[in-house]
């Protein structure tokens, strides 16, 4: 099976490897954005953006929390022993 795949060309000047990885990179890293999106004026864009932050917030928020009060929890009733360890 072969591939088409272009190797880069080393020599001693580091610049045609970087100007090597823009060129051939940058449509590989290139975000599009989807027809369904495409058509919206920037004020509707702003507002699906809002709302889609407020649903990673209000999915991801209490997770955050309920990890964060547990590891609390855990290092508050931690440092007891370790005092007493010391002693």
């Amino acid at each position: 099976m072969a591939t088409n795949i272009e190797q880069p060309v080393y020599d001693d000047d580091k610049g045609s490897i970087k100007q090597y990885e823009q060129v051939h990179s940058s449509h590989h890293l290139a975000v599009q954005m989807p027809a369904s999106l495409a058509a919206l004026s920037p004020e509707e864009l702003a507002e699906v953006d809002r709302m889609a932050t407020r649903k990673l917030d209000i999915l991801l928020m209490p997770i955050l929390v309920a990890l964060y009060i547990l590891v609390s929890s855990h290092i508050l009733s931690i440092a007891p022993l370790r005092h007493a360890a010391k002693a």
